[in-house]
């Protein structure tokens, strides 16, 4: 099996794990780091820097059926690094019905770096029904404090220092270049995407841009292992 890239700097990736409605779901992400590289204990204490932050941020734009379940750190600089969790279990405390398990607040990163193909981003289980225009579509206000709760959470995630591990800058990793074409034992043929050789790119994140059209994405339910 090939071995994924490694991030061409010290970097840790944090996943988000969710209660959607009674079903699992997850979000992750990607922050630089400087100082010391981060004891399991050390990212233990990230782990519950970032619950706080999410509580603060998005716990307010989310239904009380959806939930932050924990917070998983680990340290990707290379094949050693260390990793924690955080386990409190966060509801949301948006007033009114939750939307479906399906429907997520999209919201992507702004990058320097232009090229074809999908841009990254991040789909947060937000939104009640009266933050709905109609079936497609977010209010206004919601688009704007969807956008400035993202922004306020990144920024807290990005000020977080624990032991010695100082949080720098929240980044997307690139892992993958162009495809090989694949064919499995049926005889059908399918893009597979090739990893990069050496190190992913790495591209700051610049700015947040948050949709006004209802994401829906399923594979974000089960982006997480149990």
């Amino acid at each position: 099996m090939t071995v994924p890239p490694l991030p061409p700097g010290q970097t840790l990736r944090i996943r988000l794990d969710y209660i959607i409605s009674e079903a699992l779901g997850g979000s992750r992400f990607y922050v630089t780091f400087t100082g010391t590289r981060p004891s399991g204990a050390t990212c233990n204490l990230i782990a519950t820097a970032v619950s706080t932050a999410w509580a603060d941020w998005i716990k307010p734009m989310v239904g009380d059926a959806n939930a932050l379940k924990g917070v998983d750190v680990l340290d990707i600089t290379d094949a050693m690094g260390a990793f924690g969790v955080d386990s409190t279990e966060v509801i949301g405390s948006r007033a009114g019905e939750t939307v479906p398990n399906q429907v997520a607040a999209n919201t992507e990163f702004d990058i320097g770096r232009r090229y074809r193909g999908g841009k990254p981003r991040i789909f947060w289980p937000a939104g009640v029904y009266a933050d709905e225009i109609d079936d497609a579509h977010w209010t206004g206000a919601f688009v704007t404090a969807m956008n400035a709760a993202t922004v306020g959470f990144f920024g807290a995630v990005e000020a977080i220092s624990e032991a010695g591990t100082i949080l720098s800058q929240h980044i997307n990793l690139s892992f993958y270049y162009r495809f090989d074409n694949v064919t499995n034992s049926s005889g059908r043929t399918r893009a597979a995407p090739r990893y990069r050789v050496g190190t992913c790119v790495a591209d700051p994140v610049t700015g947040y841009a948050t949709k006004t059209v209802l994401g829906s994405q399923r594979r974000r339910r089960t982006a997480t292992t149990p």
